[in-house]
């Protein structure tokens, strides 16, 4: 019998949609798949946690060295049995390459008659289609040459063997067309495998076509200063308790808030292209400002920066952007990460890591938190689109995955004086400066809206101030109260700063009180979009509930020691004893000249 030995070429070059280059079949491991033959008569295939469908194209009786099949054996599989016109038409139709082409297209999908000028031509049968298959044994007619069967299996129905619970079990010596269809759904965090194409008889399949994942982090200042942004990989928290690199902030209207990305890279090999985009959303009180930085970080060696590059785009939706389309506030698009990191003279592995660093100003949107349990606070979110089906090109949108959504909090907060006398009566005319860091503070005043502030409810009597954005220019740094305002709320607070409410001046007939020291405590519940407590200190001593009445006491201020009382004592003084010397020394003269 006429033996088929090259046969083993097509499952070489098939298993090229997983790999570049892999051995002969017998001894075959491809990077998308380890896989491994056995003695068994029936074969099965183990699929891991993914579904897999085998589609038998050709069978037949697998030579002693298993590399191919004993050539007068090979018939069609049940996949293209009665269907086998169309499959070969569908192999004829494809632009595969020099060689390859030229066999498809000596295929004959039907018997042709002898007529005048026309040869009769008989139907191929399933050897003769195997041979041509044999010359699609580059790389990239292999990736078509899957392309092809694929397409032929959809449009005919053609009938598979499923996996259950990971194994497509007693298959018959064959050579098959295996498809990933595992149900890709966003946030599932997980990636369709390369078709595989395979003499086979038992074959265990590990999946390595893996999916990239997304971590977000917001800088939580209470004892921190900016972050230093480097090369090297940050350090962070999910407790939400410590400073740092955490999944809560606190920052004051105004402040800058920073954030960062980690997305890790994945097994891109048995990807031509792979589409990799990092989309961030702000809800209304965060205003982005900027992509810092983004650095690629290996497990081993030094970070490269990428922010720059060619290939790596940011856009921003503007704030005048009705698009329906837009779901994001901004996004980082490496249009390729595989032709990215080969410009940055970067060998990629999987498990590394990217970070995307970027911040944004709390604006006067802010959703302020005002008591214990509130979740008025101000999140923010991202995730990662990236290449899902290794079969397709990874710059199509529609061949795209999202990873799951990660959030992180932002807070911000609130506290309340009022002016009384002693008596506890509201009392008019008294002005007053919000400092920070001894510095009277630009305040904006605001009024209510239905009743709310920020989240906040709002009351008629009472005035309201945020601190002032950078280029606000109605600000104010004195407010006064009145006779029907003499309650006051300052809200877009943050916890790391004293405050200091100072009375600049006091109601006529009135005492001036002193200054105010004012300084909020906070404490989240993982993940943080929950406060657990929310305390006040007030002149160094606990306060309830975070609103400082300020008394004024009617009289005048006498002179006290050093004040101009003191000074005009000493000023009549010494121009009465200066006085009483001259008298003196006139009179010594007098009693001289007599």
């Amino acid at each position: 019998m006429k033996k088929m030995r090259r046969f083993a070429a097509i499952a070489a070059a098939a298993a090229m949609t997983a790999c570049m280059a892999v051995p002969m079949m017998s001894m075959m491991t491809a990077s998308a798949y380890d896989i491994t033959i056995s003695n068994n008569a029936n074969g099965s295939i183990t699929a891991s946690t993914h579904t897999f469908v085998a589609y038998q194209i050709f069978t037949g009786d697998l030579n002693e060295a298993k590399n191919g099949f004993v050539g007068d054996s090979v018939t069609w599989g049940s996949a293209v049995s009665g269907k086998e016109a169309e499959f070969i038409t569908a192999l004829k139709t494809a632009t595969f390459g020099t060689d390859a082409e030229a066999a498809m297209n000596a295929l004959e999908p039907a018997d042709v008659a002898a007529a005048d000028g026309v040869e009769a031509k008989t139907k191929s049968t399933a050897y003769q289609v195997a041979l041509a298959i044999e010359k699609a044994s580059s790389a990239d007619d292999a990736t078509l040459l899957a392309e092809v069967i694929d397409g032929f299996v959809t449009a005919n129905s053609s009938t598979g063997k499923s996996s259950v619970s990971g194994v497509i079990g007693d298959l018959a010596g064959g050579y098959y067309f295996v498809k990933d269809t595992t149900t890709i759904t966003n946030g599932s965090s997980n990636a369709i495998s390369r078709f595989i194409l395979k003499v086979t008889d038992d074959k265990a399949v590990e999946i390595k076509a893996d999916a990239p994942t997304l971590i977000k982090k917001i800088w939580h200042n209470d004892t921190a200063a900016a972050p230093t942004i480097g090369t090297t990989a940050p350090t962070y928290s999910d407790d939400c308790s410590t400073a740092g690199w955490n999944d809560v902030g606190d920052n004051q209207i105004g402040d800058t808030v920073y954030y960062f990305t980690e997305t890790t890279v994945p097994d891109m090999s048995d990807f031509d292209t792979y589409k990799y985009i990092i989309r961030d959303t702000f809800s209304a009180g965060l205003t982005f400002k900027a992509v810092t930085n983004i650095v690629y970080v290996p497990a081993e060696g030094a970070g490269v920066e990428l922010l720059g590059k060619d290939g790596v785009t940011i856009d921003v939706k503007s704030e005048d952007d009705a698009s329906t389309t837009a779901v994001e506030t901004f996004y980082v698009d490496f249009i390729d990460l595989k032709e990215v990191l080969k410009d940055a003279g970067i060998t990629w592995k999987k498990g590394d890591k990217i970070y995307t660093y970027y911040n944004a100003v709390l604006n006067e949107k802010a959703q302020v938190s005002a008591s214990t349990n509130s979740t008025q606070n101000n999140p923010n979110e991202a995730w990662l689109t990236y290449s899902k089906d290794a079969n397709q090109s990874g710059s199509g949108d529609n061949v795209t995955n999202d990873s799951e959504h990660d959030i992180v909090y932002d807070w911000t907060y609130t506290f309340s004086g009022e002016k009384v006398d002693e008596s506890g009566n509201p009392l008019d005319g008294a002005t007053f400066s919000l400092l920070s860091g001894g510095v009277a503070m630009n305040l904006i005043a605001v009024a209510p809206t239905a009743g709310q502030i920020n989240g906040v409810t709002a009351a008629a009597d009472t005035l309201y101030f945020r601190p002032a954005l950078a280029g606000e220019n109605n600000s104010v740094t004195t407010f006064v109260t009145t006779a029907t305002a003499n309650k006051f709320v300052f809200f877009g607070l943050d916890d790391t700063k004293t405050y200091t409410l100072e009375e600049t001046d006091a109601p006529t007939n009135y005492t001036k009180a002193d200054p105010v020291d004012v300084k909020i405590g906070d404490a989240y519940k993982v993940p943080g979009k929950v406060l657990n407590s929310l305390t006040y200190t007030v002149d160094e001593e606990a306060d309830d509930d975070g609103n400082v009445v300020i008394v004024n006491n009617k009289g005048t201020s006498l002179p006290s020691t050093g004040g101009i009382g003191t000074t005009l004592f000493y000023v009549i003084g010494g121009t009465m004893a200066a006085g009483a010397g001259v008298a003196l020394i006139a009179k010594k003269r007098m009693k001289n000249e007599e």
